[in-house]
């Protein structure tokens, strides 16, 4: 963490003359001095490799400074060592700087730095013991919400909730850490299972990222909208949330179904004599024995195409996605409040500036974008996101091409989705089509490139191609993208039960009416059974010709509390796949 008030104290030209070696330490000169000024700089500028060439530098004028010349030297080049990724030696320079002081730290940031850490390798313990160490020397809600973090992934779930209650009665919600505050409180509510007190927390982050300058919305305040099932289908109006100047509404949603991309998943799974037998048969209805929830594999399962124009894309996760001025309104995708969104959601994301109508740079994209995404975070978050956002992604491809199935089971309302569907994308120009993925999706992307999957596709051939990829990789600072036209493949989330009904909440932004649950927050977080089904598929269909056919078959299986197993079991001959997934799997996954 940077220090820059006090690397200007250290700098002043005056400064520098009147400090006296004691013995044993090195004579702070001037040209300590403007290697220390350098470096400062180049760090500033996330220069990393630069910064720390310098830091040694002055290590090499003045071996052995002042004990607070000392700190800051060591502390900022652990700080550097960190950013490029040398942990180990950033400890050991943290390590160092306190040392130098082993009284009293001129500042907490040592304790803070070791903290960010120790939470980064996984090692939740120390981590608390070093934000504690900050918090004896400097109240803050930001560093006591941090500390609420990792005391809940340390499994002190009870010490989190009341440590994350002190920080908001003692700051408010006005203090600089309130959203993050509450939404790692609604997640220490979630896991005692206390589903409303958690589901009202996390509605009070996402309430706390709408903006505060409501000038010119034309309900005189911001909104959120909790999903789709508010939304018109495709064609018709008045609008949700009003007309654009050509009349068309400015939401839009078509309801179709899985069975219409059946016949895509059962090419995927077929017999290929080299590839040995194909995987198991779509099962019937059966009980998941870890969760207890009924699933029915062969049973249509409800998805939507979503229809968004004129939205605006901001935030370096993205974590933003809504309609300007006079509409004001912010979308949560298939997710509510409840969802676990980041606690950067909205105006909170440092990278957006969605209190102005000049934002850090603006992109407006013409014609038709299909985005595989979500406002958690984009896709950055957590391995379940990447399993949710590639099934996403094939889902999508496999539904541009299909033909309504003759000749089947539920013939008819497969017909009726997919004429719908293909009517619905009648409109869309390919060949000037964008597809819109996070950086994560890129190992995916260029899989199915490679295996050239799906196979007889040429829509889904033409949105992967590299001119029409539209990469957003959290860079800073982020534009804000606004699309003519900007279409999402959602699924409504498997609920675990019965959701309470909507809400009015006394919350600090709006009085709107939101979702509030009385059961299982997480199966918001998790993907039908269904696209895992197409992922399995993908993966089976690309694997190379093998001697023994029963190695190439994937397994889904699943996380339990007694020990973390990968979610797709993947032959050991293609351990460059199986390394990607399992390197996002934690061991305390849920």
């Amino acid at each position: 963490r940077k220090m820059a008030l006090l690397l200007r104290l250290c700098r002043l030209a005056g400064l520098a003359s009147a400090l006296a070696a004691s013995e044993g330490e090195t004579a702070w000169s001037v040209e300590a001095n403007n290697a220390l000024a350098e470096a400062d700089r180049l760090q500033q500028q996330k220069r990393w490799a630069d910064a720390i060439t310098y830091y040694k530098r002055v290590l090499a004028v003045s071996p052995n400074p002042p004990n607070f010349q000392k700190y800051i030297v060591l502390n900022n080049l652990g700080w550097s060592m960190y950013h490029t990724d040398r942990w180990a030696e950033a400890e050991h320079y943290y390590h160092l700087a306190l040392a130098a002081v082993p009284n009293k730290p001129p500042t907490d940031h040592a304790h803070i730095n070791l903290a960010t850490l120790y939470t980064k390798t996984h090692r939740p313990a120390e981590a608390v013991a070093s934000y504690r160490a900050a918090l004896s020397m400097t109240a803050s809600q930001r560093v006591q919400t941090q500390l609420g973090r990792v005391l809940i992934r340390n499994f002190q779930v009870g010490e989190a909730v009341e440590t994350l209650k002190e920080a908001l009665s003692a700051w408010g919600s006005d203090g600089p850490a309130a959203q993050e505050a509450h939404r790692e409180l609604g997640t220490a509510y979630a896991a005692r299972r206390n589903w409303g007190r958690a589901s009202h927390h996390l509605i009070r982050a996402v309430d706390l990222g709408l903006p505060t300058n409501s000038t010119g919305c034309a309900a005189a305040r911001w909104s959120v909208v909790e999903g789709w099932g508010g939304v018109h289908p495709f064609g018709n109006s008045p609008a949700l949330s009003g007309n654009t100047a050509g009349g068309e509404p400015q939401v839009s949603a078509l309801t179709i179904t899985y069975a219409h991309a059946r016949r895509a998943l059962a090419a995927l799974e077929g017999p290929p004599p080299s590839r040995g037998p194909a995987a198991e048969p779509l099962r019937g209805r059966f009980v998941d024995p870890l969760s207890g929830i009924a699933y029915d594999e062969a049973a249509s399962e409800p998805f939507r195409l979503v229809m968004l124009r004129e939205v605006a894309l901001a935030g370096r996760r993205p974590t933003a996605l809504y309609l300007r001025r006079p509409a004001c309104l912010f979308f949560t995708g298939e997710h509510t409040a409840s969802g676990f969104l980041p606690s950067s959601f909205g105006a909170k994301d440092a990278d957006n500036a969605l209190d102005s109508e000049s934002a850090r740079g603006e992109k407006w994209l013409e014609g038709d974008t299909f985005a595989v995404m979500d406002v958690r975070s984009g896709g950055a978050d957590g391995w379940q996101l990447r399993v949710e956002l590639a099934s996403k992604l094939l889902l999508l491809l496999l539904s541009l091409d299909t033909e309504p199935p003759e000749g089947s089971e539920q013939a008819e309302e497969r017909r009726s989705g997919s004429e719908r569907l293909s009517s619905a994308l009648s409109s869309v120009d390919f060949s000037r089509a964008r597809l819109l993925v996070p950086s994560q999706l890129l190992p995916t992307v260029e899989a199915l490139r490679s295996s050239r999957l799906p196979r007889g596709s040429p829509r889904a051939a033409r949105l992967l191609a590299e001119e029409s990829l539209l990469v957003w990789n959290g860079s800073a600072p982020a534009p804000r993208h606004t699309f003519e036209r900007l279409l999402l493949l959602d699924w409504r989330p498997p609920y675990a039960g019965a959701e309470k009904r909507g809400r009015a909440l006394p919350l600090h932004r709006t009085r709107q009416r939101w979702r509030v649950f009385d059961s299982s927050l997480f199966a918001l977080r998790f993907p039908h059974r269904t696209p895992l089904l197409l992922q399995r598929a993908v993966f089976h269909a690309a694997m190379p010709p093998l001697s023994r056919p029963a190695e190439t078959r994937p397994r889904i299986l699943s996380c339990s509390r007694e020990g973390a197993a990968l979610w797709m079991h993947i032959s050991p001959h293609l351990p460059h796949i199986s390394h990607h997934i399992s390197h996002h799997i934690s061991p305390t996954s849920p």
